[in-house]
């Protein structure tokens, strides 16, 4: 029995996350705490408002290791393969 996979591009997309500190902080002393992540994976589905991207695809059309990447933190997405 041979069994199917979906097709979808395989992105690779560069994105700011988000952060913060718990503790007292004066205004001078807050640092730039973004951090630069890439996340690689396949593009499930683009919405104005974000990325639905997964690591991984399964021979009985399932899809798992979701990331939900906001558009407006995203600096950059490179299509690594348009099907795969």
């Amino acid at each position: 029995m041979t069994r199917k996979y979906k097709s979808f591009p395989l992105v690779c997309v560069e994105w700011e996350d988000h952060s913060g500190d718990a503790g007292w902080v004066e205004e001078d002393d807050m640092p730039d705490m973004g951090v630069r992540c890439k996340t690689v994976g396949w593009l499930i589905k683009e919405t104005p408002e974000s990325f639905h991207i997964v690591d991984t695809l399964t021979d009985d059309e399932g899809q798992g290791g979701y990331s939900h990447i906001l558009r407006p933190c995203v600096v950059k997405v490179k299509t690594l393969r348009k099907k795969f």
